[in-house]
């Protein structure tokens, strides 16, 4: 699959904007409902213990000092499909990763939207701002 192609047809059906980095980074600022906007990066790189070509999708929550309420966070993760809740340097982020080569366009849309769409949520609720 070519993300980068994936990348431009996905921001025309979504109406988002789209920046390339390189060949390998992509990122997307998706309009969400309630006039909230929530950015999306979609990065390739080969896994060590696979191998293989992954694509990891993230999106910054907020930052660890915010009043977060772990317990209620880990909780909620059954609720999601694909995304699953980190901490990068000092962002809570939602995020999703799969094979290059095992996905197809239609399941890579969906984990786009779902890892927006659940950062953006926690995002208000922890915060109550639109800041990513």
């Amino acid at each position: 699959m070519d993300l980068k192609a994936f990348s431009v047809r996905f921001a025309a059906e979504k109406n988002a904007s789209y920046r390339e980095y390189d060949d390998l980074i992509s990122v997307f600022v998706l309009r969400l409902p309630d006039a909230r906007y929530q950015t999306v990066w979609a990065r390739i790189f080969i896994h060590p213990d696979y191998n293989s070509q992954i694509v990891h999708i993230s999106s910054k929550i907020c930052t660890t000092d915010q009043p977060i309420d772990y317990a209620l966070l880990l909780a909620s993760i059954s609720n999601y499909i694909h995304t699953r809740f980190v901490i990068e340097e000092n962002f809570l982020k939602a995020e999703a990763s799969f094979f290059l080569e095992n996905v197809n366009e239609a399941i890579i849309t969906e984990m786009i939207m779902e890892v927006a769409t659940t950062a953006d949520l926690w995002e208000k609720n922890i915060t109550g701002q639109d800041i990513q």
